[in-house]
């Protein structure tokens, strides 16, 4: 795609029904600090399952959720702290899977 040679575009309010992991970004995005993080780990781990075959494609999102508000929220976390809480998220979303 050539963004030069489009003469438009258009955007649409995002279907947050249809695509809960964007809503949930919307939400990593607020709360920032360490939520990102969270985020990101839980869906590692709950994609790699998807691509498994261990979970279903609508389990991503719950997944996800669940490790969000499960995992210590960290207003201004250091890089240790991030380092820790991707450790923990993902650790905490491989035991939601068993």
């Amino acid at each position: 795609m050539n963004f030069l040679e489009l003469n438009q575009l258009t955007f649409e309010k995002p279907n947050t029904d249809a695509f809960p992991n964007l809503n949930l970004a919307y939400q990593a995005m607020k709360y920032c600090g360490n939520m990102p993080c969270i985020m990101n780990a839980a869906n590692e781990i709950a994609v790699e399952a998807f691509l498994q075959n261990k979970i279903k494609f609508t389990q991503i999102p719950v997944i996800i959720e669940q490790t969000m508000s499960s995992i210590k929220h960290i207003v201004q976390p250091d890089l240790g702290e991030l380092f820790e809480t991707d450790k923990e998220a993902r650790l905490f979303a491989i035991d939601l899977l068993k």
